[in-house]
């Protein structure tokens, strides 16, 4: 593989990543206490599609290069990685300062 196309697999990867968390979080915002009984079938067709957005850049990298493959699995770890831990620190400032304690 060629050096240069290394920062497209790392790239490409976090941008499935971040798809993926932001379609996650979408999802779970949705459900409530009053959410309706049939809203798990967005959920679990929103999971296919999120499996289906990492099998598919899987495979592409894969045709590619072993090389790209791990690459672009990086690229997603990070940024998943990354985004969650944002949004749980984001998550726990707040309750720190609603609670009064700091």
């Amino acid at each position: 593989m060629m050096w240069w196309l290394w920062p497209l697999w790392l790239l490409l990867g976090g941008v499935v990543g971040w798809l993926t968390i932001l379609m996650h979080v979408w999802t779970v915002a949705q459900l409530g206490p009053h959410s309706p009984s049939w809203f798990a079938l967005p959920l679990v067709a929103g999971a296919y599609v999120r499996w289906g957005m990492v099998v598919g850049l899987f495979i592409a990298a894969l045709h590619h290069d072993v090389v790209a493959l791990l690459l672009a699995f990086v690229g997603l770890w990070l940024v998943r990685r990354v985004l969650l831990w944002r949004l749980n620190a984001g998550r726990a400032f707040g309750k720190l300062l609603n609670s009064g304690g700091c």
